[in-house]
């Protein structure tokens, strides 16, 4: 991720590249598998470029329901690999 310095404070910042007002199923399958390989939900919703509520609404099933079962899925047939650490 590129990062830049604020120039009346000298902060270092993350670039952001991705707005989405809202997730499709695609990607709250994608948090699911995300939450899965271990990654936290404030870091999910950075990921995808939206607010860590859109991605509690997806883990609590207020929208896109079954995309739980379609990670689930996708993971199954996955090879192995290691859960991401931190």
């Amino acid at each position: 991720m590129a990062t830049w310095k604020h120039p009346l404070v000298d902060v270092e910042l993350n670039t952001i590249d991705i707005h989405r007002a809202a997730l499709n199923r695609k990607e709250a399958t994608l948090v699911h598998i995300l939450k899965h390989e271990g990654w936290n939900t404030t870091d999910v919703a950075q990921l995808l470029g939206t607010n860590p509520a859109r991605v509690c609404d997806v883990i609590d099933a207020k929208e896109h329901i079954g995309s739980a079962t379609d990670a689930m899925s996708i993971i199954a047939m996955a090879p192995l690999r290691r859960r991401r650490q931190g």
